[in-house]
Order: C-alpha cells, then structure tokens, then sequence
C-alpha cells in the first residue's frame, strides 16, 4: 500500500501537508519511508525520493548565553562604581571611627554601646 500512496503522491507522501491552519501527517511516516528505501535498494532499483532539505548546508548561529550578551554591560557598571569608591570607604571608615566620648561614657560603656550612642546623636 505504502508503494501506491508513494507512486500517487511522489515526494508530498512524506511531507506533513498544511491545509487551512492545521497541520496534518505525512501519508507515509518516517519509519516506513526509511523501511520502503530499503527494501526499494536492497531489490537493486533505484531510489528517487531522496530527501534533501531546503534547509541544507546552512548554519545558523548560536543564540548564545544571556551572561556573555550582558558581560560588557556588567563590566560598565563595575567601573563607574568602582570609581568613586575610595572615597566611599574612606566616609564610611570615619562614621564607624568612634569620635571622643565623655570620661564617663568611655568607663560605663562597652565600644559597641559607646557606637551606638554615637550613631543616635548623628542622626
């Protein structure tokens, strides 16, 4: 039967057909046509349904991976933060820097509270 539908249909038989906007199957499948070949080879004819895609021999990029588009952007940004940074650290090492307390503060309170004291009055 696959040799009819393949003689009536010649190469379409193996294509999937669109008609309207539904797809429908090929009328023979991939196994079968695979199976047709080679019977068709091994009986010594020849075989005039081979299949060449029109896609052959061509090579389409590969999309790549999102971190290696974003990499220069990522860098960009390091940079402009990394610019001012030694002044930013240097402000942040003097708020941390406890300034000079009271002789009672520094014999009643621990470092951290003495800190946090410090850190209240600023704001």
């Amino acid at each position: 039967m696959a040799f009819r539908v393949l003689k009536q249909l010649g190469e379409k038989a193996f294509q999937p057909l669109k008609i309207g906007e539904i797809w429908h199957k090929p009328a023979i499948s991939a196994k079968n046509f695979a199976k047709l070949r080679r019977q068709t080879v091994a009986e010594g004819r020849e075989w005039e349904f081979d299949q060449t895609s029109p896609r052959a021999g061509y090579q389409r990029k590969p999309k790549g991976h999102k971190h290696d588009k974003l990499a220069a952007l990522r860098q960009d940004e390091i940079q402009k933060n990394l610019d001012g940074m030694a002044e930013r650290i240097q402000t942040y090492r003097d708020s941390r820097k406890l300034k000079e307390a009271s002789i009672l503060d520094q014999l009643l309170l621990t470092p951290k509270q003495r800190r946090l004291k410090q850190y209240r009055e600023t704001k």
